[in-house]
């Protein structure tokens, strides 16, 4: 027996097929039992409840199928954001190892910070 795969799109489509034929047969099952015709109104509960238990199955497979493509891109993003915050990590320590190599206008930092060129008295 082969295993039919199915896509995401072709999932949601089919629970959004199953689910409007449930209502659909449900509804004329219920007209039909309004107007005392019993055989075909049967034969329509039959049908909504069997588009109900595909809704059922295509809903879970949807569902299986957009976790595993969330997991996926979600897996390369991170790995995205990993690397621009690991080269972010790497500059910090360097920084931090090296001492800050300017200020932020282009010149270079002080020798001493700490130092002050006034005279106090």
């Amino acid at each position: 027996m082969e295993k039919v795969s199915m896509s995401e799109g072709t999932a949601r489509f089919t629970f959004s097929a199953a689910c409007g034929l449930s209502v659909f047969a449900a509804g004329a099952a219920i007209i039909l039992r309004l107007r005392a015709i019993q055989g075909p109104a049967i034969l329509f509960l039959i049908v909504a409840f069997l588009a109900c238990l595909v809704t059922l199955m295509s809903y879970r497979r949807y569902k299986l199928l957009r976790s595993v493509r969330w997991q996926s891109e979600l897996k390369r993003t991170e790995d995205e954001m990993g690397q621009v915050l690991n080269h972010a990590r790497m500059g910090i320590i360097m920084e931090h190892v090296t001492g800050p190599l300017n200020n932020g206008n282009g010149d270079t930092a002080p020798e001493n910070p700490k130092k002050t060129t006034s005279k106090e008295e």
